[in-house]
């Protein structure tokens, strides 16, 4: 029984657990960084365990983690992005003027969904969301 304990604990604290892949990219709209952007994958087998999500910055970047864990399991996924960009279509403007954009609703909010392969190893995918993403709202149209 302890053989077995400490076997599981190595397992465990060495990460083997089958093969994993890292996942970065960059969303752009309109060939242009969209920042404050959700990003999140959801695996297309096991999509109650399998939930990966990312926040891209100021450049349109991200990376999947789900809590500590930044490998996920290879395989398909769904991918949801949800984005607001101001009303005349440019990307919200970074720091404390985004933000009240934001809070005040003077905003469209974008979303867009695409299956993504996710292979062993580290993958960089890119999101181009032009033509996929759908307005979901407008908010606040005064």
């Amino acid at each position: 029984m302890r053989t077995l304990l400490c076997v599981i604990l190595c397992l465990t604290l060495s990460g083997c657990g089958g093969p994993s892949a890292e996942v970065t990219g960059k969303l752009t709209w309109k060939d242009q960084p969209v920042s404050q952007a959700d990003v999140k994958f959801v695996g297309v087998e096991d999509s109650e365990h399998q939930v990966f999500t990312g926040f891209t910055d100021k450049e349109g970047a991200y990376r999947l983690d789900k809590g500590a864990q930044s490998k996920i399991p290879p395989g398909k996924y769904n991918v949801t992005v949800t984005f607001a960009l101001q009303r005349n279509g440019k990307p919200l403007p970074e720091g404390e003027l985004g933000d009240r954009l934001r809070n005040e609703g003077r905003v469209v909010q974008f979303e867009a969904v695409v299956q993504q392969e996710i292979n062993e190893g580290d993958n960089v995918i890119n999101l181009d969301v032009t033509k996929s993403a759908k307005r979901v709202a407008i908010v606040n149209d005064e």
